[in-house]
């Protein structure tokens, strides 16, 4: 069963009759390494303009299996990162594509509400009006969901490079390379899975 970092970083020093005392600024430079990729990720996203987010893509949570470090996610994130493909259009260079599974509504009454929230009243300190300001809360919110919803499951999502996931997945093995010194890593893999259980990252 998988353990927490700083758990598995005290096991894995005991399997090699150190004592973690010893070893406490290399489990600490482990640690905020870690804690400096997922900081970095959220960052990424939440700079995105108008990115439709519930919060949802960015839980990550990193763990340590031996010598492995397994970062965990949502798979929106990869969705998001590499892009979707519409069942009408195929306009990304992208493994992943919408089936007989439509988006979730949710996301897009979130976003929808949201605009309504923060720019309909105050155009003057929150820039333009929001687009959806004529659209009153239930029912036609809840339809221009859909609507956004089908739009997105016939066109697909265009991918969104400002993640920069295999970027900061690369700069988190190299830190912890090279900060960590008394933290043994063997490999760095990603197990984010969807909700069939298969894992859906490409490494």
């Amino acid at each position: 069963m998988a353990k927490s970092l700083s758990q598995a970083n005290a096991a894995a020093l005991d399997s090699l009759g150190e004592s973690k005392a010893n070893f406490t600024t290399a489990i600490s430079a482990a640690e905020q390494a870690c804690a400096d990729f997922i900081l970095r990720i959220k960052e990424n996203i939440q700079g995105i303009p108008n990115f439709v987010n519930t919060g949802k893509i960015e839980n990550i949570t990193l763990e340590s299996e031996g010598q492995e470090v397994h970062i965990k996610g949502s798979e929106h994130l990869l969705y998001q990162f590499y892009g979707v493909n519409g069942v009408k259009e195929k306009l990304y260079d992208t493994k992943y594509s919408y089936g007989d599974k439509r988006p979730p509504i949710a996301p897009f009454l979130a976003y929808i509400q949201s605009k309504n929230l923060s720019l309909v009243h105050n155009p003057k300190y929150y820039g333009k009006p929001s687009p959806f300001k004529d659209k009153k809360e239930g029912a036609e919110q809840e339809a221009l969901a859909w609507a956004l919803s089908t739009s997105v499951y016939n066109k697909g999502i265009k991918p969104k490079p400002a993640i920069k996931w295999t970027e900061e997945k690369e700069k988190l093995r190299q830190d912890l390379i090279k900060n960590a010194k008394g933290f043994v890593i063997q490999n760095l893999k990603a197990k984010i899975y969807n909700k069939e259980g298969d894992n859906v990252d490409e490494k």
